[in-house]
């Protein structure tokens, strides 16, 4: 039964203002503000129980789901800040999280056919995002007044509500075992298990744990777990389950003997085809054995039913040394079964066992170092390719171990790319709870490139695109856009980039060049933050950037140079809130290599860059909470008294001079600097010292993909930057140049191949 309701409305932010903002910068009340970022942030776990403010819950969140791209996560959770219907702490609600835009909204919302809001849980979501299944105790139809556990399924394009009548005369599910429900990745079709032995009515079974399903299409309910006839009693119990992804297919685990060759009377898979009702029995072990009631944990199937997974405490298979948890697999193809958590290296455990949906790649959490990277003797998510037989660690919090236990729900997207878990334990700054939170990390940590690769355009304005693209392959809720025909404004946008975590794009002074224009278009950016007065860029650009993106339009510009550097600055630290360390970087206005030197650190480390004069340093320079300061340059470029003003605000052992006898050298200091601060040497960045484009832009996805910069002359690479390389090649695996060979020529490219080995 299918209602149609007016209520399928969206939380969508207010189209917004431009502000030119003087000497302060404008306050989160504004719009969207995204999380501070920095490297950590751009591969850590990122925050999905948010409000499409960036701001996360206030109470628990759980269950999370995610689309086969990545894109959609849905989530149950009883904060009360994350939609403006929902005001209470005492109900649990379904969200759905569009990674894309950042717009958190209410999946489950307040019931029209009921007088209070009685709970929604336990959400799945359709491969495409479009429909969520949820389990609730309210009345979306008219037709429920059962004032029991029903299931919905919500199509987010109408904002209909169609409500599984099970049983067909209005009875809810009391029975309904919550965790075993699966969704198929279409939307056809619902399975789940009960301890009603006979749901139907129908006297086919006695058992107590049942599998039944729900094709939505037809509105047909069904007893899953019944052989081929239909005729025999299911004696035995039969419990978990899993659906294909177009509803075909159901796995489960029963004692029931269905097969004429299956004679163990024990625990046995089975896999059930919909269509024409044949039951497969799954011979794991290959010799007519089943499992004890020991073995059966949980299982899991690709969506195209080739492969199953599940985990077992007993040793099932060989290379199953220890008495722990174990992930196994078993393909239907070649009927082999797999240990897939070994062999063993310790005596550590694995479980919560995903398959991807072409059954290639399985998804376990596990104490088991199977990366010799893995140092931190803990629990790790790691991905198995069941190809190849290797194994790829998510680097989740670096070489820092997730905590343990406090990790739940963990679920892998059906393109086996991204991954979302629940976890109690504040795993960033930005989480400050004390509750249950859903995260997301990415199966591989973003790179650049891999190997020597050149980002270059026809143009500056090309070539910041080109480095967008391969930093940012799939989206950016906010950019920076700068003018790209001067330096000074955009200097302190590197900083502001990155704690955006976006692109740092450039514009013409009177016209939005068709280029950037398209790449906005392709992140679907959603908020811009202009850099500079309308001198800079023009009203004409920000009309049409007003006119482009569906959330805000931020303009940061002062009197001169040094004002819009302080309203960045103070920007930067409001986004960055308790993840930033107090640090900035310090630079002369009068001439951008220092300043553009020090782009990944601002990036990758949220050390806003403050511009100074020679000779006086004012006190509000330096934004509210500074409490270090490192001065990119020599006296000629940021004289000694302001050093000694620096000294004297901060403490001499909290200011660091980085000069060089030229801005080659001062940009391998400043690249060692980052290193001392957790960057890395990988994936390096070569750009031109002549001038500011390429390594601004570059330099702020360098920063976001913990890696520096080296400047050097067009023609030839300069000494510093030669021994920088030949110092750390045995860490640098890949370089990028940025810009073409008329910006960094292929002299300079030969000279660092062989500098590397490459």
């Amino acid at each position: 039964m299918k209602v149609a309701s007016d209520r399928g409305r969206r939380i969508r932010l207010q189209r917004s203002f431009t502000a030119v903002v003087i000497a302060t910068a404008l306050m989160i009340g504004h719009g969207i503000v995204p999380a501070g970022a920095t490297w950590q942030t751009f591969f850590y776990p990122q925050l999905m129980s948010v409000n499409s403010a960036g701001v996360v819950g206030n109470h628990d969140s759980r269950n999370p789901q995610i689309t086969a791209d990545g894109r959609y996560v849905v989530f149950r959770s009883r904060a009360s800040n994350l939609v403006p219907e929902i005001t209470g702490t005492s109900t649990d609600h379904i969200y759905r999280h569009d990674r894309l835009i950042g717009e958190t909204v209410l999946v489950s919302e307040l019931p029209p056919y009921d007088s209070e809001n009685e709970g929604s849980y336990e959400p799945r979501i359709s491969d495409c995002g479009r429909y969520v299944l949820f389990l609730t105790y309210n009345a979306y139809d008219e037709g429920d007044t059962n004032d029991q556990t029903d299931l919905y399924v919500r199509d987010m394009e109408t904002g209909e509500y169609t409500w599984i009548d099970f049983r067909s005369d209005g009875s809810g599910l009391t029975s309904l075992w919550w965790d075993t429900i699966s969704f198929a990745a279409d939307g056809s079709f619902v399975a789940f298990t009960s301890w009603d032995h006979d749901l139907l009515g129908t006297g086919r079974t006695s058992a107590w744990y049942n599998v039944w399903g729900y094709d939505l299409a037809s509105e047909e309910a069904t007893l899953v777990s019944v052989p081929t006839t239909g005729t025999a009693m299911a004696s035995f119990d039969t419990y978990y389950n899993d659906v294909s992804a177009d509803g075909r297919y159901v796995v489960f685990w029963t004692r029931n003997d269905w097969d004429p060759a299956d004679t163990n009377n024990g625990w046995d898979l089975y896999i059930k085809d919909m269509e024409t009702g044949e039951l497969e029995w799954i011979d794991f072990f290959g010799d007519g054995s089943g499992f004890t009631s020991s073995d059966v944990y949980p299982l899991t199937m690709s969506g195209d039913a080739s492969r199953v997974a599940f985990e077992a405490w007993n040793a099932l298979l060989p290379g199953d040394t220890m008495a722990q948890r174990d992930v196994y697999s078993y393909c239907l193809a070649s009927e082999e079964a797999t240990l897939v958590s070994g062999p063993h290296i310790n005596d550590r455990g694995s479980r919560s066992p995903n398959i991807s949906d072409d059954g290639r790649y399985v998804l376990f959490y596990t104490g088991q170092p199977f990366d010799p990277d893995d140092l931190n003797d803990d629990q790790d998510l790691y991905v198995k390719d069941m190809h190849t037989g290797t194994f790829t660690r998510i680097p989740a919090m670096g070489n820092d171990a997730l905590p343990g236990y406090d990790v739940r729900d963990i679920r892998m997207s059906g393109d086996g790319q991204h991954v979302v878990f629940r976890d109690r334990s504040n795993l960033i700054p930005a989480d400050t709870n004390g509750r249950d939170d859903v995260y997301y990390v990415p199966v591989v940590r973003p790179k650049l490139s891999e190997g020597p690769t050149r980002f270059e355009g026809a143009n500056r304005y090309e070539t910041a695109v080109e480095v967008s693209r391969n930093a940012f392959p799939n989206f950016a809720r906010t950019a920076v856009i700068a003018t790209g025909e001067n330096w000074p404004d955009a200097l302190g946008g590197s900083a502001l980039a990155g704690a955006v975590d976006g692109p740092m794009l450039l514009t013409a002074s009177k016209k939005l060049p068709d280029v950037t224009k398209e790449e906005l278009e392709r992140l679907g950016v959603r908020n811009v933050y202009i850099l500079g007065s309308y001198g800079a860029v023009s009203r004409a650009v920000e009309t049409e950037l007003n006119t482009l993106v569906s959330g805000f339009v931020w303009r940061i510009g002062g009197a001169d140079r040094y004002g819009t550097s302080r309203a960045v600055a103070n920007r930067v630290v409001e986004l960055m809130g308790q993840q930033w360390d107090g640090t900035v970087c310090v630079a002369t206005g009068s001439d951008f290599p220092d300043a553009v030197a020090g782009a990944p650190l601002a990036a990758g480390l949220g050390w806003p860059v403050v511009l100074t004069t020679e000779p006086d340093a004012p006190a509000a320079t330096l934004p509210p909470g500074t409490t270090g300061a490192v001065i990119l340059g020599g006296e000629a470029a940021v004289a000694a008294s302001v050093e000694a003003y620096l000294e004297t605000r901060l403490g001499a052992d909290n200011v660091e001079r980085l000069a060089g006898a030229n801005r080659f050298e001062t940009a391998a200091m400043a690249a060692e600097h980052g290193i001392d601060h957790g960057l890395l040497w990988e994936g390096v960045g070569i750009s031109t010292g002549a001038n500011f484009p390429d390594a601004l832009t570059g330099g702020v996805a360098l920063g976001l993909h913990r890696t520096v910069l080296l400047l050097t002359p067009s023609t030839s690479l300069h000494p510093a930057a030669a021994t920088t390389l030949e110092a750390n090649k045995d860490d640098i695996e890949s370089v990028n140049f940025l810009g073409g060979p008329s910006a960094v020529g292929t002299a300079v490219e030969a000279q660092v191949k062989a500098a590397l080995g490459m």
